[in-house]
């Protein structure tokens, strides 16, 4: 069975931030969270794409890791 899991996807800069709360399917990569959060709309210099740096609580991932209930997922600036 599959349920749904809570999780947040954060990206900040010098001057704000911006935190969304997900509930999302489990088994949700960090890409795809990432994705379905809209975080890009709210900053005009921030374009998702293969390159972008991502992780969980501060340590480095890849966009295809699986996310666990309570994770924040972090998109690092350049």
């Amino acid at each position: 069975m599959t349920g749904l899991i809570l999780i947040e996807v954060a990206y900040a800069l010098p001057d704000c931030q911006q935190i969304i709360k997900l509930e999302v399917p489990a088994g949700t990569t960090l890409g795809q969270a990432v994705e379905q959060s809209g975080i890009a709309k709210y900053f005009d210099d921030l374009h998702i794409n293969s390159e972008t740096k991502m992780g969980v609580w501060g340590q480095l991932m890849s966009a295809d890791r699986v996310l666990e209930c309570g994770e924040r997922v972090e998109i690092y600036r350049p």
